[in-house]
């Protein structure tokens, strides 16, 4: 099965990035594996696109992206620093070569180049080529990857784009190799298109390409050329090959070998490769987590084992300890004359005298042995059930009473150890069957498990800040300068209801009410929402005022002699205030087939959302929040939410949501 990409591979994928994401603004970049970064990306008319890049191994555009770390890695921070909100300007594959380039420009270039060969790496340097820092430091016979050294790349092989009759003649008569080997390696296009070259041009792929006749040397030239037209003419067919059902390889156009195979046929060469590695990769730590939580469960099982075995012993011994002290009230006779007779022999004879007279006594049929030193009597006691003799080791030196209670003393101990053997194998089937219960979620592993992230359909006013009050009445808001003026010359109408806080840099907020009266609830939820979005918030200032007037009132153009920057507006006539608002907000979840992120007013958004908590103006930066109430809503929710929130939202997000400036938890 395939684990990484071709140089072929690398070409489509180039043509189709460039189509793409060019243009496209940096959002965040994360460090998602160990030799894994995402980079989150903003295009116009497209939204967030991630790519994701696995050095050695794959370059593409994913729905699937891993989970971001909560705790950002050194190489992710450093990323971070030199392309945060850069702009991708030009993608290039060096040289037919797995190394792609992504150049980058913010205050300068920045180009991040990936290499996808075995040992890669990934490595951001200034425009000249120097190495500012890099995932791995790595030192070759021809190259060093070290911060401040210059990046060189890897000793070029053959471009079969650009090779010509003359070159390919040179090649074959220099080798040493045969025919497929030749071209896997000196071509670096691996074994694949080499054999693809050797069936299209009918040639025993194993012949020594010295050997190769004039007239055969051309034919292996058509054959390059044919094999390799779609990258030319772009007639591309991303394909996902499979074999018993199981997927063996992704390829861009169809190939010769795979004849007869099954095969998946995709829109563009992305989609066929984020199905192919992240499917692959989703089994391939599924399997994992399987074969984990089966490990975990035979553990478990094993320590189960012994518990039980413990308690069947200690079941064992409660019983015999408690016969051994009924055994001796049971024959309290024979027992109480024997110790009254050797308490009075001890008195005048010698043991061994006493050792020939016990054999003597009445009693002697009970007597296994007499330990002197030990001041015991060994009995043979018939139990109380008769089936069996039981050995019971008496303190002569005791009473009856006394020994009968040593075994029960015993009894108790067992007993209570019995009691906690119980418990301890009652907790650890619970703790199986909650494994069992919970599956795969159980187990944790060192890579996240990829989820398919599914785009929600936007509606129009989700571009803007928006709530549905308690009353039922859709409220927007800008989120700048230029949505507010989207907002009043697009969106507002002649029986709408304007708000606004006197507050520097507060939204444009309308009730749009499609003609029916507005309540005095929803205008007084839309009077804090305007409030919790203006600058007072970043000042920790805990109250404001906001007014409201009718779309009449409200105009573009200013008194004569003076200016109206963009967004703000004239209002003429009388204002009405709704006075010293506290400042709260609620960000909420609402699921239904999907998860979507509310805020706006305490009141209706916990009516319309599963999940939600309050915010007031706080300590806390808006990044590091958004983080936090991710792991807040995940922590909180049921597993089927959890895999909503993880399709369709992230902490990016839940950032657009927040009011500007820090904040806190309140509930």
């Amino acid at each position: 099965m395939k684990t990484e990409v071709s140089s072929v591979d690398v070409s489509v994928i180039v043509k189709e990035l460039k189509d793409k994401l060019i243009g496209a603004r940096v959002e965040k970049v994360y460090q998602t594996a160990e030799n894994e970064i995402l980079i989150r990306l903003y295009q116009v008319g497209l939204g967030t696109i991630d790519l994701v890049i696995e050095a050695s191994k794959r370059l593409h555009i994913t729905q699937y992206p891993r989970p971001a770390p909560i705790t950002p890695t050194n190489f992710s921070m450093g990323l971070r620093k030199y392309l945060d909100n850069a702009r991708l300007i030009d993608i290039t594959q060096f040289d037919f070569d797995r190394i792609v380039e992504l150049k980058f420009s913010r205050e300068a270039e920045y180009i991040l180049i990936n290499e996808l060969f075995s040992r890669g790496n990934i490595v951001l340097t200034t425009s000249d080529y120097s190495i500012i820092q890099s995932l791995k430091i790595q030192r070759f016979k021809d190259r060093t990857i070290h911060p401040g050294e210059k990046y060189r790349y890897p000793p070029s092989k053959l471009n079969p784009l650009e090779i010509t009759l003359e070159g390919l003649s040179s090649l074959f008569k220099a080798s040493k190799t045969d025919l497929v080997r030749c071209l896997a390696t000196q071509f670096n296009i691996g074994g694949l298109y080499a054999e693809e070259i050797c069936a299209n041009a009918s040639i025993d792929k194993n012949k020594l390409t010295q050997e190769l006749t004039p007239n055969e040397i051309r034919i292996v030239y058509q054959a390059i050329q044919k094999t390799f037209e779609p990258l030319k003419s772009k007639q591309f067919m991303p394909t996902i090959v499979l074999e018993n059902e199981k997927f063996l390889d992704v390829v861009p156009f169809e190939l010769t070998r795979y004849t007869g195979f099954t095969k998946r046929q995709f829109d563009n060469f992305n989609q066929a490769l984020d199905e192919f590695f992240s499917s692959t990769e989703v089994l391939r730590l599924e399997k994992l987590k399987e074969q984990k939580l089966a490990e975990k469960i035979a553990d478990i099982e094993r320590r189960l084992a012994k518990q039980q075995k413990s308690l069947e012993q200690f079941k064992t011994r409660e019983f015999e300890f408690q016969e051994m002290g009924d055994l001796i009230y049971n024959n309290k006779v024979q027992i109480e004359n024997l110790l009254a007779w050797l308490g009075e022999a001890k008195k005048k004879l010698s043991w061994d005298e006493i050792l020939k007279q016990i054999k003597t006594l009445p009693q002697a049929n009970i007597i296994k042995e007499v330990k002197p030193k030990q001041g015991l009597l060994l009995l043979k006691l018939q139990s109380l059930d008769r089936a069996k003799v039981v050995e019971v080791d008496i303190d002569f030196r005791k009473k009856l009473s006394e020994n009968a209670q040593e075994f029960y003393k015993k009894a108790k101990k067992q007993r209570e150890k019995v009691l906690g053997a119980q418990k301890a194998v009652e907790a650890t089937l619970r703790e199986i069957s909650k494994l069992r219960e919970m599956g795969l979620t159980a187990i944790e592993i060192e890579k996240a498990i990829p989820t398919k992230r599914v785009k929600r359909k936007v509606q129009w006013f989700e571009r803007l800040r928006w709530f549905i009050s308690s009353d039922g009445f859709l409220v927007i808001g800008g989120r700048g300068a230029p949505s507010n003026e989207e907002v009043v010359k697009k969106y507002m109408q002649p029986e709408d209801l304007f708000l606004h806080s006197d507050a520097h840099g507060a939204p444009v907020v309308v009730i749009k009410t499609e003609g029916k009266p507005v309540q005095e609830q929803t205008i007084k939820e839309a009077a804090e929402f305007a409030a919790a979005y203006a600058s007072t918030w970043k000042h920790r200032i805990f109250s404001a005022d906001v007014y409201w007037v009718k779309p009449e009132q409200v105009s573009k153009t200013p008194p004569p002699g003076e200016y109206l920057p963009r967004g703000a507006f004239m209002i003429r006539g009388t204002r009405n205030y709704i006075r010293n608002i506290e400042l709260s907000l609620a960000i909420g979840i609402k699921i239904d087939n999907e998860a979507k992120i509310i805020a706006g007013p305490v009141e209706p958004i916990q009516k319309l959302a599963k999940y939600w908590v309050t915010l007031k103006p706080g300590r806390i930066d808006r990044a590091q929040l958004a983080k936090q109430l991710l792991g807040t809503f995940l922590q909180i929710a049921s597993d089927a939410d959890k895999a909503l929130i993880h399709q369709f939202i992230t902490a990016d997000d839940l950032l657009r949501a927040l009011p500007p400036g820090s904040s806190e938890i309140s509930k």
